[in-house]
């Protein structure tokens, strides 16, 4: 609703209905994509752990089909 000079002006709910959904609903689950084979860095398995938030999925890049991850230290524990 708007109030100007005196006179009521009503937006339809459809206006403001892809603000209310995304406010609304919870956010969805992100994924997160290996693209390499590296220890560490952007792009890996690693990097992908270290950043992922809850809820999120991480899955390999096609490109990485055989390629072997050598891991220089533990992998970071997972929140969930």
């Amino acid at each position: 609703m708007l109030i100007a000079n005196n006179t009521m002006h009503f937006f339809p709910l459809r206006a403001f209905l892809p603000l209310l959904l995304f406010v609304l609903n919870p956010l969805q689950a992100q994924n997160i994509v290996v693209t390499n084979a590296n220890n560490s860095g952007d792009g890996s398995l690693r990097d992908a752990i270290a950043t992922a938030p809850d809820e999120t999925s991480i899955t390999f890049d096609a490109e990485l089909n055989g390629d072997t991850i050598q891991l220089n230290s533990q992998l970071p524990e997972t929140h969930s």
